[in-house]
């Protein structure tokens, strides 16, 4: 879905994205990226819950 609205702006950063991951095939490449994009959010998920508990107690 994101790939059709993308194509009526005039940049299109998924397609490049997809395009510098070689479309997934590489596994190599794919699984690091994959694996950043799941471990950074619950790293600050987790930094912010110790900063609340901190500061609450």
């Amino acid at each position: 879905m994101l790939h059709e609205i993308e194509e009526k702006l005039s940049y299109q950063p998924f397609k490049r994205e997809w395009h510098f991951l070689r479309e997934g095939k590489d596994l190599k490449v794919y699984s690091k990226l994959t694996t950043v994009e799941s471990i950074l959010p619950a790293s600050f998920g987790i930094g912010f819950a110790f900063l609340i508990i901190y500061f609450v107690f």
